[in-house]
């Protein structure tokens, strides 16, 4: 079984769980709503990369912003680094982890130390965001 962190429309974070016979993408397209996904890395996140790679990555409906009630993810647009690029993310997303493999960069679940760590950069970038002076 792997965990997962799922951020709804309205900023909400919970944890999700897949079981071990079901498939990544039809658990992600499910909690989602969708049947494309792109996966991003959470660039907003700074500390934790793994040889290069941030740690974190993002999974998010592919055409999220073409739905006529895309609303912005706020808390996932700030872990995406809305900071530094401006560009937010749509709709819901799941926080997952990257985990560099002999096949290249795998996107998987997350352990409890994982959501904890997400919670406080979730705490921190929102701290940040309204201490800024724009």
């Amino acid at each position: 079984m792997e965990k997962y962190l799922m951020i709804d429309e309205n900023g909400l974070a919970s944890v999700i769980t897949r079981k071990d016979d079901e498939s990544k993408f039809d658990f992600w397209y499910g909690h989602i709503g969708c049947n494309c996904v792109d996966i991003v890395d959470a660039q907003g996140i700074r500390d934790g990369s793994v040889d290069g790679d941030t740690k974190y990555c993002l999974v998010l409906n592919d055409s999220g912003w073409l739905e006529a009630n895309a609303k912005v993810n706020s808390i996932a647009s700030l872990l995406y680094g809305y900071m530094l690029h401006k560009q937010g993310l749509p709709n819901k997303v799941i926080v997952a982890k990257n985990k560099r493999t002999d096949d290249g960069l795998e996107t998987v679940g997350l352990n409890d130390e994982d959501i904890a760590e997400l919670h406080m950069h979730i705490h921190n970038l929102i701290n940040e965001y309204i201490s800024k002076e724009w």
